[in-house]
């Protein structure tokens, strides 16, 4: 979705990387953590990215490094473009000291446009299996990607932490708050389901993109194939089991994160498994077995953090239609639940298609 946006910080950060003013603006509505906006200027198009200052600006050098990497792979990817001092950022406080309207924190970047599509959900199973396959090339890609990364290091899906985070919350809400009826119970429910999976090993780790839900792939608009993967902020070295397991929790919940009760997918899961396995003869027999786990953790992973912030109110963005960031907070939290419990309840048939091809 898009919208059209007049921010005229924009245009003070087009002028650090030697683009005129735009002669059009507007603001990419998907994603919960960075903001994103689309510019126009003599007939071509980039993008103006806000990167949110949980990400260290040096990741931008990362970024740089496996883009380039996949473009010699010959993978359509975005790429960052260098400012007029030479850098790949430029701080937001630097905008912000001439701008009052932009960010104080983070920092801005400029990407080179891909034309394509993005969803918040699939809903067809030729889609599932074409971001499987996008999927499948890109881990394929980054098999000799040999790196020494810069920005500091930092654990991604670290789901003991967040589930610690969770007890935090809980021990520390009074019962006065306007939530705590519904956080006690939910939150609980959580860790103890949590508490019965088995814990997963990071001694073997690819690199990954580390945030493969639906709205990071983009697609053709014609043939409908999977182009590229946006938002490589997250890129790390990860057990694969949850690279695909944030992947397949998204991907196979058509109803998305924004509803109480979702039933986990097995057609897109299949395609999406048939996509994925059709590029990536180089899983092991021990990734493949950890991937139902890994779909498991994830799922209550993002229940657990997306619960916490019912409290904290300060993470994730939302959907003003909710009336505030915690009650979209709550129902996103009893849908990860909810969508843990039914692949539980199919995860002898999940198993089976693990195995299919």
């Amino acid at each position: 979705m898009a919208q059209v946006f007049n921010e005229s910080f924009i245009d003070r950060v087009c002028a650090e990387f030697f683009l005129q003013t735009p002669t059009r603006c507007w603001a990419v509505t998907q994603g919960l953590i960075n903001k994103t906006y689309v510019v126009e200027l003599l007939g071509e198009r980039f993008i103006v990215q806000w990167v949110n200052s949980l990400f260290h600006p040096d990741i931008q050098k990362d970024i740089e490094a496996l883009t380039q990497h996949l473009k010699n792979k010959g993978l359509l990817t975005p790429e960052i473009k260098r400012s007029k001092s030479g850098d790949l950022y430029v701080p937001a406080a630097l905008i912000h000291a001439d701008i009052k309207t932009a960010p104080k924190q983070g920092v801005f970047r400029v990407l080179t446009f891909i034309e394509g599509t993005c969803v918040d959900a699939l809903t067809l199973p030729g889609q599932a299996y074409e971001a499987g396959a996008l999927v499948g090339r890109f881990h394929r890609a980054l098999l000799d990607f040999d790196h020494l990364f810069v920005a500091p290091s930092r654990v991604a899906h670290d789901t003991k932490q967040h589930m610690q985070l969770l007890m935090q919350v809980m021990n520390n809400t009074s019962a006065h708050h306007a939530f705590y009826e519904s956080i006690m119970p939910l939150g609980q429910a959580i860790i103890d389901e949590y508490r019965k999976l088995l814990p997963i090993s990071r001694n073997h780790t690819r690199v990954c993109h580390g945030d493969l839900k639906i709205s990071n792939l983009m697609f053709n608009n014609e043939t409908g194939q999977g182009i590229c993967l946006l938002d490589l902020d997250t890129i790390a070295p990860l057990p694969l089991c949850l690279e695909l397991g944030d992947a397949w929790r998204s991907w196979c919940n058509p109803q998305g994160e924004d509803q109480e009760n979702p039933c986990f997918d097995l057609a897109l899961l299949e395609n999406a498994i048939r996509g994925y396995f059709s590029c990536a003869d180089f899983v092991t027999s021990e990734e493949r077995a950890s991937l139902l786990l890994g779909v498991k953790t994830i799922t209550l992973e993002l229940a657990a953090r997306f619960c916490a912030d019912i409290i904290n109110d300060c993470y994730f963005g939302f959907n003003a239609k909710f009336g505030s960031r915690a009650q979209h907070n709550l129902i996103r939290a009893r849908g990860q639940l909810s969508l843990f419990k039914s692949v539980q309840a199919q995860q002898n048939e999940i198993e089976r298609l693990l195995y299919l091809v």
